[in-house]
């Protein structure tokens, strides 16, 4: 298995912990379990690298601006905590620290 397999891989985990989490039916479970992901993981070995590359660079593309409002949160929260005082409470970066 190569790397770029292995990071769809990875995606694929993301997304169906979320997916199991929302499914309640025992039947429902059982058919994904063993139609949908087998199905998925027999795609990803058998797409090659390249159109693989090609999917995982338009998911960075679409999520690249959530994470950069992530970290522009974090680094908030940080300024927050060394300095004893919130920026929000002044009226400084409201929108930007109330990110998830």
């Amino acid at each position: 298995m190569t790397e770029i397999q292995n990071i769809a891989y990875s995606m694929l985990e993301l997304t169906d912990s979320i997916v199991k989490r929302k499914i309640k039916n025992s039947v429902v479970i059982a058919l994904y379990d063993r139609l949908v992901l087998p199905f998925f993981h027999r795609q990803i070995q058998s797409t090659s690298d390249q159109e693989i590359k090609q999917s995982l660079q338009l998911a960075y593309d679409k999520l690249r601006p959530l994470f950069e409002k992530k970290q522009m949160k974090e680094m908030i929260d940080e300024g927050n905590r060394l300095s004893g005082f919130k920026l929000q409470d002044y009226g400084l970066l409201k929108k930007e620290g109330d990110y998830f």
